[in-house]
This record gives C-alpha cells, sequence and structure tokens, in this order.
C-alpha cells in the first residue's frame, strides 16, 4: 500500500481493482477464519487427555468382574469419541463414577449385619472363632443367575452366617407353600439385591414374592428384611411404599443412599467445569448412547447413572459405560454388562 496525501491505495493497480470488486471485508473474513482455527487448535491441545491421568485415576479402582481394568483400555474407551474435546468430555465422566468394589460391599454389608439385623437375632454363643450362625434366611428375588446371588453369599461371608442359610427362592417357595409347619422356621428372611435406581425392578420381584406367601408368612410370624447395597432417593421411596402395603412388618435397609452427585448431569455433580460443559457433554452422551441403545441412550428411563459395582452395571449406568455397539454401530464399552 502506498500513502497519497490522506488517503492509502494499493502499489499495484490489478490488487486494488480486485479489493473494490471482492469487498475488503474477505481480508477480515479470513484472518477472522485463522484466528478461530488457532483457538480451536489450543483448545483440542488443552483438552488432551495425558497417560498420567489416567493412571491416577484407574490407581485405586477395584477390579470389574475380576479384571484389573488397564491403562490402554481407558484410552481405547475415550479414543471413540473423535476430537480431544469430546475424549476429555468421556474422561471426566470416569472421574466422576462411584465404584462399589469387593471391598467396599464387605464392609457396608458387616455395618448393615450389625447394626440392622442382629439385634433382630437371639443371641448365640459363639463356640469357636468357625462357628457360623443358621437360624435365617438369605435369598434374592432376581434369579440364581442374576447379582442377588452373588451379594447373597457375599454378606453370609461377612456376617459371619453359615452358607446353608443361602436358599434359592425355588426352596423358600416350596417350603412356605407346604401346609405342614416348618421343621424350624428361621428367625428372619433376609432378601439381598445390590441396587434400587428407580426401584420398579425390585418392587415388582417383591410383589411377585409376596403374591406367593403373603399369607404363609403372616401365619408363620417370619419378619422379612430387604438389604440393598445402595439406591436413589426415588428408588428408596418406592420400595418402602411397596414393601409397606405388602407386610406392615418388613423392612428396607439401605447399606448406602445415592445423591445428586452420582447422576452424571445431576445439579450437584462437580465434574463439570460449567453449566456449558454439562450441557455439550449431555448432549455428546445422547448421541453415543442412542447408537448402543436408542430406546434409553442415558440409561433405564434417562437416569444418567454414574455407579459401577464390582460383579456387574446397572442399567441405569450411561449405557456408553456399559452397552457394546451392534452392526454398523461399533462401540466397546469399558464396563460391559452381563445379562
Amino acid at each position: 500500500m502506498v500513502q497519497e496525501n490522506d488517503t492509502y491505495k494499493a502499489a499495484v493497480p490489478l490488487f486494488e481493482h480486485w479489493l473494490i470488486a471482492q469487498d475488503f471485508k474477505i481480508l477480515i473474513s479470513d484472518q477472522l477464519k485463522e484466528d478461530m482455527e488457532e483457538a480451536h487448535a489450543r483448545k483440542e491441545d488443552a483438552a488432551f487427555v495425558t497417560d498420567a491421568e489416567i493412571t491416577d485415576l484407574i490407581e485405586n479402582w477395584p477390579t470389574y468382574t475380576g479384571v484389573t481394568i488397564t491403562s490402554s483400555q481407558v484410552r481405547q474407551w475415550i479414543s471413540q469419541a473423535d476430537t480431544n474435546v469430546k475424549k476429555r468430555m468421556l474422561f471426566d465422566l470416569l472421574r466422576g463414577i462411584k465404584f462399589f468394589g469387593t471391598q467396599e460391599v464387605n464392609a457396608l454389608f458387616e455395618s448393615a449385619h450389625e447394626e440392622h439385623i442382629k439385634p433382630r437375632l437371639p443371641i448365640i454363643p459363639q463356640r469357636s472363632r468357625s462357628d457360623r450362625r443358621d437360624d435365617l434366611w438369605v435369598t434374592y428375588v432376581d434369579g440364581p443367575a442374576k447379582s442377588g446371588a452373588v451379594y447373597a453369599r457375599q454378606y453370609v461371608k461377612k456376617a459371619k452366617v453359615s452358607v446353608k442359610c443361602v436358599k434359592e427362592m425355588a426352596f423358600i417357595d416350596k417350603a412356605l407353600e407346604s401346609n405342614a409347619p416348618l421343621t424350624r422356621a428361621p428367625e428372619l428372611i433376609v432378601i439381598i439385591d445390590d441396587f434400587a435406581g428407580t426401584g420398579h425392578s425390585l418392587s415388582g420381584n417383591l410383589g411377585d414374592f409376596y403374591e406367593k406367601h403373603a399369607q404363609s408368612i403372616a401365619k408363620s410370624e417370619i419378619p422379612v428384611l430387604v438389604l440393598v447395597v445402595c439406591a436413589t432417593e426415588e428408588g428408596d421411596e418406592r420400595v418402602r411404599k411397596r414393601l409397606g402395603k405388602l407386610d406392615e412388618n418388613a423392612d428396607l435397609t439401605v447399606c448406602e443412599s445415592l445423591d445428586q452427585k452420582h447422576f452424571a448431569f445431576g445439579p450437584e455433580n462437580k465434574i463439570w467445569e460449567n453449566q456449558q460443559k454439562k450441557t455439550e457433554a449431555k448432549e455428546l452422551c445422547q448421541r453415543l448412547g442412542s447408537t448402543v441403545t436408542p430406546r434409553h441412550p442415558l440409561g433405564y428411563r434417562e437416569s444418567g447413572l454414574l455407579i459401577v459395582f464390582h460383579s456387574n452395571c446397572p442399567n441405569n449406568t450411561l449405557p456408553i459405560l456399559h452397552a457394546r455397539g451392534k452392526g454398523a454401530n461399533k462401540w466397546t464399552p469399558l464396563f460391559e454388562r452381563s445379562m
């Protein structure tokens, strides 16, 4: 450019004619585009998840279905997103997980037994360290191949109860349906479950149990206690209401209550830097989740929970954590759910 008096002109006339024809704003647009590209590149660089971050996150994770989750598995899982910013969002989800490992569940069962169950039972002198009490039945309402059976066996071990006290529901059905009095009636029936999310599943199973045995339980005067590892506020309330209608003498004990911080997009979850980040992450989870579980992209009844158990992952948890994509919708979960 050259200055003539108070104006500037292009030194090359052809360039001056091009500027007049194309509008000077095109130069501003190009500069703005470059600035935006540089800002995007900086944002991508800043969002990169380092190996050290992954190692720090999983260092204290318990095993899942008996297998240790490795750094490479976490890297592979987040790498299914196509940008560093989206990978960071997936990593932040992992930071918010509440992982119920074997040791933690053991501690919860031990505490619940001492506080809520043992006081309901008669005092039995322990003659040796190997003695185990056998005056209660421990069962589950979700079938022998489901998680309830796993936790029933885990409970009796920590509560120092005989393993023969773990009864399949078929045994209890047969025992209670008989008109003959029980040879030895238990002091208590403990029904074990791992989780009450919405409470619909457990409430339904308890309803089926009492539909068969309400009269027998009332006649035998055997009290029932439902023991759940953890429950949301909604699940707790629904199960209590259902149980109260089924058996006024039955009770529910929840080892650990879940609150809003256990929901990926709950108002009290602190894993997101701000509301915009939370909104973007939710949109990402909805989009990815719709490819693996189209009906519930954020989990059963759109719960969006971040809960993992050592033996399985509940379907209320975000599907991208536990569900495998099918066909063209390839997606490999980090905590694949057993059906």
